[in-house]
């Protein structure tokens, strides 16, 4: 009934709950993030209908330690880069 893995004490079905109650406890905050930006930027809210936000899973695969980049980063070199890639798909 019980697999030790490493350090872990509690059987699969167990600790998928637990899991599972961290997940859902946690999917509620990065939600109530995500509102918090699009009330205090302004945005639309239809813009979440066209799912843009799925595109950016990577952040939470990044995990704890990710840090923004800077307002300059964002608005120089990470801007041109985008025009550029949207260059190369129009020139196609």
């Amino acid at each position: 009934m019980f697999k030790n893995k490493g350090n872990t004490k509690f059987s699969d079905g167990v600790q998928a709950t637990l899991n599972q109650l961290y997940k859902r406890w946690d999917k509620e905050k990065v939600d109530g993030q995500v509102v918090e930006v699009f009330c205090t930027n302004v945005f639309l809210f239809n813009v979440i209908r066209i799912r843009l936000l799925q595109k950016y899973e990577m952040i939470g695969r990044y995990g704890v330690g990710y840090k923004t980049p800077s307002y300059h980063v964002v608005r120089e070199r990470l801007l041109e880069c985008t025009v550029q890639k949207i260059d190369l798909i129009l020139e196609e």
